[in-house]
């Protein structure tokens, strides 16, 4: 648990990602400026910043080789991280992406909020630029916040945002949802774990971590972390932003402000990150850096780093516990 690097950005960070192979991670800020740093070492390496867009509406994905999708309302760029070269564009905007294992096709996944449409959900062959499958979802939905593909290819799941707090498993094959999981509304979605063809792990807004066992159609709470109370005179709320790994043995949670914003927290143990085992439902370590609240939190595939982000632009580079390590 030892702070390795820290930095400041212009904006605060809203997005992380950890190349899979290589040694770099990436950073997108909150003016849509797309940042590759060395890792461990925290050098800057490159700098994309040649679309600026709201960051609400750019979705991030990496795939193995190095190649980074970046999807806008209006389209997807695709960027070579080794040579920072834009190397691909295709006129078709996404909410929300995915590269399949293979790193060639990529999973496109738009809401359908404020149409009658439905959800739109496609694969695009990015060798061939064909839309290669389409799935139907009768319905919009309120945001997609999470997708994860499971490692074989063959099945795919999306997580709906705040007030469509949905988990909706695919099957490749079919274009029709194989499953659908409607969990308490209020708390969006914000990652996803295949734990096996028929379990799946679901991270959702406040740190709350459940099991999906889906041939018996049941589920019950991994972690659920406490909430608290900063002052009880204006009962001030101070929720949590959540990361988990990629096996769902381990969370990282920390303190994100609900309401009012400008309530002092300078100093207090509200800023902290905590990093718990789900196994033994404790703290493992905690991470005291941010002296403002949290806007990002990432972990590494290999489980060896952490980054966290904070709204005054801070972002810190953690080593964890050798424990975790796979």
């Amino acid at each position: 648990m030892t702070l390795i690097q820290q930095f400041t950005l212009p904006n605060m960070a809203v997005d992380f990602i950890f190349h899979p192979k290589d040694h770099k991670f990436i950073v997108m800020d909150a003016d849509g400026v797309i940042y590759i740093y060395s890792l461990p070492d925290g050098d800057q390496l490159a700098k994309i910043a040649q679309h600026k867009n709201n960051p609400s509406y750019v979705d991030l994905a990496l795939n193995p080789t190095g190649l980074l999708a970046i999807s806008y309302v209006s389209g997807i760029d695709i960027w070579d991280t080794n040579t920072v070269k834009r190397v691909q564009q295709f006129k078709m905007g996404a909410e929300s992406i995915e590269w399949f294992p293979d790193g060639t096709r990529l999973l496109l996944c738009n809401s359908g909020y404020g149409t009658d449409i439905g959800a739109n959900i496609r694969i695009l062959d990015t060798k061939t630029g064909n839309i290669t499958h389409r799935y139907r979802y009768n319905k919009a939905i309120d945001g997609i916040q999470a997708v994860t593909i499971h490692p074989d290819g063959s099945q795919f799941i999306i997580g709906g945002s705040l007030y469509d707090s949905q988990v909706i498993l695919y099957n490749i094959s079919q274009e029709t949802p194989a499953n659908i999981l409607q969990l308490t509304r209020g708390a969006g979605i914000i990652a996803l774990c295949f734990l096996s063809h028929t379990d799946i792990a679901i991270l959702s807004e406040y740190g709350h971590l459940q099991h999906w066992d889906i041939t018996n159609q049941t589920t019950h709470v991994l972690f659920e972390p406490q909430r608290y109370t900063a002052d009880k005179q204006i009962h001030f709320s101070i929720d949590h932003i959540a990361t988990m790994t990629q096996n769902a043995q381990y969370i990282a949670y920390g303190k994100q402000i609900e309401w009012p914003f400008n309530h002092p927290i300078r100093g207090t143990p509200y800023a902290a990150i905590h990093l718990a085992s789900i196994k033994s439902q404790q703290n493992i370590a905690i991470f005291e850096l941010h002296a403002e609240t949290l806007s990002a939190l990432s972990i590494s595939p290999d489980n060896r780093w952490m980054l966290s982000g904070d709204f005054e632009g801070q972002v810190g580079l953690w080593r964890l516990p050798p424990i975790m390590k796979i």
